[in-house]
């Protein structure tokens, strides 16, 4: 080794940089140098040569064929994309591609163990799993451009660069724009043809109208000059029509009134007999018990059909006439049951002077006396209540504000009139529901309600059909009536 071959390198590695040489030593034979100092030798080959980096495997695709095995492209190198894309056919959906690393390399065993992935742009969105298969399939491809990407990877992990195969698949014919174009072409002039029958329809029936308008209006001119000479005639004759009409009218009240008046009689005389036998029922349980209550008894009932004698001529009597009525009945009530009985009234000023049909409440305080008494433990408590609902006071939303509402609250439990229960009939408060009908149709409520051992009957009758100091009631009720 001369002089010029020497050179000062910086040795590799941690612990050579500290190392101090005091002796060098040439093997030409080993082509080797021997370095000492501090203790330590240390052999350099002098034949040494970096290791070139591995070559990257670069991917190819051998070949694209159909499902049938009809070739379709081969060859196609990496770095980048075909130049021009290629374009199969419609029928051409289901393809294979193969593809195929352009270097070898194995390992230790001399297995090849290069990996491969793709991905369709088009169609993926992420590269495929590496693997070892060097084709893929791809069936029902849809109709548009596609580009294939694939690219190798060896054993240590080096990945090459990618290989791309753009190709597109040609839609079918009635799939294209000119087809598309021509669907929009068709639908236009069908349209428009459309129309046009549409219209040529219109015109033909507006004529045929025209006509027939025509046809009519001469007819309607040839029968205007008889029309004229009857008017006369109709003119006198439609005087005497009208009398004839309000004759006839008159005589339609007239019976009407006298129904109506017969049904209220009918209806009081099943109301009396009610009330007598409620009564002489409770004068029979007192006969036995107590001969001097009972006495009593027979002396208020005289002096309550005394007062209701004399008061049957007035056909609506007031509220208040109606209360003092009550008050006498129970007077007769009060001798039976004294202690076991505590009445109290709640009524109104402002809704005493509202007529009401006779004997309309009796029945109520009938029931509630007989039912209550019946179902009341101990002593039994009835109140009668009538106001006028206030919009505050409306307890549903149906209820209309300056309504007149009357209730019968009893303790006690509610009973159902029924024909087979002993001492029940059922004619009171049927005879009340037909006489509410009657004179307040659709203007009233009737509703019966049982809670906390308490039972509340109570009738609400709408402003628009009440009768008020003599002043008949409002259209609703007069044009039933």
């Amino acid at each position: 080794m001369t002089a010029d071959q020497w050179r000062a390198a910086r040795l590799p590695g941690g612990p050579l940089t500290r190392l101090l040489p005091t002796a060098l030593l040439e093997d030409a034979a080993l082509q080797t140098v021997w370095i000492g100092g501090h203790g330590a030798l240390i052999s350099r080959d002098l034949t040494w040569q970096p290791t070139r980096p591995a070559v990257a495997p670069t991917a190819v695709v051998r070949r694209i064929e159909t499902a049938g095995g009809q070739m379709l492209a081969a060859g196609e190198a990496a770095s980048g994309a075909t130049a021009t894309p290629h374009e199969f056919a419609p029928e051409q959906d289901a393809l294979s591609i193969a593809f195929a690393a352009a270097i070898f390399n194995s390992d230790h065993l001399g297995v090849a163990r290069t990996q491969y992935r793709t991905r369709l742009d088009g169609l993926d969105r992420e590269w495929s799993a590496w693997s070892p298969h060097t084709e893929r399939a791809l069936t029902n491809l849809p109709w548009r451009a596609f580009t294939f990407h694939v690219q190798a990877r060896d054993d240590a992990g080096y990945a090459g660069p990618e290989t791309s195969v753009a190709f597109s698949i040609r839609p079918a014919w009635w799939a294209t724009r000119w087809a598309w174009a021509a669907y929009g072409a068709l639908g236009l002039f069908g349209f428009a043809g459309a129309v046009r029958l549409r219209t040529r329809v219109i015109h033909r029936r507006a004529e045929r109208l025209e006509a027939i308008i025509a046809s009519r209006t001469s007819e309607l001119a040839a029968s205007n000059d008889l029309l004229a000479t009857s008017n006369a005639q109709l003119a006198l004759s439609n005087a005497a029509l009208a009398r004839l009409r309000q004759l006839e009218l008159d005589e339609k009240i007239t019976a009407q009134l006298a129904a109506e008046k017969a049904r209220l009689e009918v209806l009081r005389y099943q109301l009396n007999p009610h009330f007598l036998y409620n009564a002489l029922n409770s004068i029979y349980g007192l006969v036995y018990e107590n001969a001097r209550d009972a006495g009593e008894m027979v002396l208020r009932l005289s002096e309550f059909c005394r007062s209701t004698l004399t008061g049957a001529t007035d056909e609506f009597p007031s509220l208040r006439a109606e209360i003092a009525a009550l008050q006498a009945y129970l007077d007769v009530e009060k001798v039976r049951w004294r202690e076991r009985l505590q009445i109290e009234f709640d009524v109104a000023p402002e809704v005493e002077a509202v007529q009401l049909p006779p004997f309309l409440l009796l029945p109520l305080v009938e029931n509630a006396i007989k039912h209550g008494a019946r179902t009341t433990p101990e002593r039994m408590r009835l109140r009668i209540r009538a106001f006028r609902l206030r919009e505050s006071d409306e307890a549903k939303p149906e209820a209309a504000p300056d309504a007149v509402v009357i209730e019968i609250i009893n303790s006690g439990e509610w009973l159902s009139p029924e024909p087979n229960r002993p001492g029940s009939t059922g004619i009171g408060l049927e005879n009340l529901r037909q006489r509410l009908q009657r004179h307040y149709p659709n203007a009233h409520t009737f509703t019966t309600e049982a809670q906390n051992g308490w039972v509340t009957v109570r009738v609400q009758l709408s402003p628009g059909a009440l009768r008020t100091g003599g002043a008949a009631p409002l259209t609703e009720t007069t044009a039933a009536s």
